[in-house]
């Protein structure tokens, strides 16, 4: 008996529950009809330790492997600030957003992958493309400078020595 009252109940509001599926269907397609769509494209990018021509691992190697992920945080933050993507926009002739441009470290590798979202697929790839191009040329930039650096820094010592020599070669020519 009670079965019988709950079908006649439903029977009669059935067309409430029809009306209710068929709005919310279409609502839902004029919804995507209507929401721009956003294309993404990612790169991987693997960070190359310091180049160690002895073929073992060196102090150096294991330091670095131990912060490559502090390396991955430092280089997302650095394409998240203004002047970059000021500059990756004036390469690309065109606006990109800090927001659109993400990060993350892929588990126990070397490689991090690159995200770009964007409403137009060839924009977002060269967005993704223009970041990594970025990274390549700030950090050869950085090596330059810390090479230049040290390699003033050698010079330096070179001319304290040969000074310091030429000094004892007079001396010892003094004594004789």
């Amino acid at each position: 008996m009670e079965i019988r009252y709950y079908w006649e109940i439903a029977k009669k509001w059935i067309w409430l529950v029809a009306i209710g599926l068929i709005l919310g269907l279409v609502g839902g397609y004029l919804l995507t009809q209507y929401q721009t769509p956003l294309y993404s494209a990612s790169t991987k990018v693997m960070i190359q330790p310091p180049s160690n021509n002895s073929g073992t691992m060196t102090s150096t190697d294991y330091y670095f492997m131990y912060n490559q992920e502090q390396l991955v945080s430092t280089y997302m933050q650095i394409l998240s600030t203004q002047p970059t993507v000021d500059e990756i926009s004036q390469k690309l002739g065109f606006v990109v957003y800090k927001g659109q441009i993400t990060g993350r470290m892929i588990t126990n590798t070397r490689v991090f992958e690159i995200s770009v979202t964007h409403t137009d697929h060839v924009k977002a790839a060269q967005i993704a493309n223009a970041a990594v191009e970025f990274l390549i040329a700030y950090n050869t930039t950085l090596q330059g400078e810390q090479f230049a650096t040290s390699e003033d820094s050698l010079e330096a010592q070179i001319t304290q020595v040969q000074d310091q020599i030429t000094t004892a070669q007079q001396e010892m020519a003094d004594k004789e």
